[in-house]
């Protein structure tokens, strides 16, 4: 019987282990905007730059300078990798920092379980919820609910603030948050007091919800 011969055009290459394209990194430290870009590799700058506008504007500043640099000599997947360890580099730093304040980090939540240590770690008088009922992950907390608090305690309490920890949201290259958040920012800002923003970012607003963008010159760190 004559052996029997495989037509390797009959055949599709079948890849096994990690996909090629798989991002080193995890979404808790670079962002899900970040693995996604390293992920399906944009076919130029332009184009990256476009979607890190529109979906991750805190990175705009690394990703421009790091452009400038290299006279815009520099591949996709090597600005992404850039992107990613300076986001690395920046959210070590800024846990650092968090340590050195000690009990000067307001907590807003509600916040997933991963940032929960910031909640643990806050004053009883630092630990604020942006909407009246919290998840049920939450119940253990004593939190004062943000539209309770005065403008004079607001103030006072903020004063001595030197970072806010709290969630929020991008939606068309702005940086988006809870209504009572929001309102919260303004007074600060009025009264010229400006902690840094520690952000975790949720993907989708809930339907209950009203975000609205933050503005001013705020400090933004992605957490």
């Amino acid at each position: 019987m004559p052996p029997h011969h495989h037509d390797p055009r009959h055949h599709k290459h079948h890849h096994h282990g990690p996909h090629r394209n798989a991002c080193p990194f995890s979404e808790d430290s670079i962002g899900p905007v970040l693995v996604a870009l390293w992920e399906q590799e944009p076919k130029d700058v332009s184009e990256m730059r476009k979607i890190i506008a529109e979906r991750a504007p805190t990175n705009l500043p690394i990703l421009d300078e790091a452009v400038a640099k290299t006279n815009g000599l520099i591949t996709v997947r090597k600005l992404v990798r850039h992107l990613a360890c300076t986001r690395i580099k920046v959210f070590v730093e800024t846990l650092e920092a968090i340590e050195a304040m000690e009990d000067r980090v307001a907590v807003i939540l509600p916040l997933p379980h991963h940032h929960l240590h910031f909640a643990n770690n806050a004053p009883r008088e630092l630990l604020f919820k942006g909407e009246n009922e919290l998840p049920h992950h939450l119940d253990a907390y004593d939190a004062t609910y943000l539209p309770s608090i005065s403008l004079k305690e607001i103030q006072e309490t903020f004063s001595k603030v030197k970072a806010i920890v709290f969630d929020g949201h991008f939606k068309n290259g702005h940086v988006t948050t809870r209504e009572e958040v929001v309102h919260l920012l303004d007074i600060l800002k009025l009264a010229q007091i400006f902690p840094i923003l520690l952000l975790h970012i949720v993907p989708v607003v809930p339907h209950h919800l009203r975000f609205l963008p933050i503005t001013g010159q705020w400090n933004i760190l992605e957490i």
